[in-house]
């Protein structure tokens, strides 16, 4: 088992202002051995998370080893606007 830090779940408005995704479904994924981080193809899918009513999803545990590089991503359904963090497991 491995801990991740908490983050904001945010896209750009348009504007380039971000802004928070109350209630968005995080999907994360084991990219430690993947060439492409940008996309996470070919990454493993662990399960989703889901951001709280103020767009955050609070850190926690994942089932992989320590040291793992893990892609946090979602997507805003109103619009398809997308965003992602990337991090390693401590």
């Amino acid at each position: 088992m491995s801990n991740f830090g908490g983050f904001d779940v945010k896209v750009d408005n348009g504007t380039g202002m971000p802004i928070l995704i109350p209630g968005a479904t995080v999907m994360v994924r084991d990219i430690t051995d993947v060439v492409d981080e940008t996309t996470g193809a070919g990454g493993t899918a662990l399960s989703d998370l889901t951001a709280d009513s103020n767009g955050h999803v609070v850190g926690g545990t994942l089932p992989i080893a320590v040291g793992r590089k893990v892609r946090f991503g979602w997507v805003r359904s109103v619009d398809l606007r997308m965003g992602s963090a990337v991090t390693t497991t401590t």
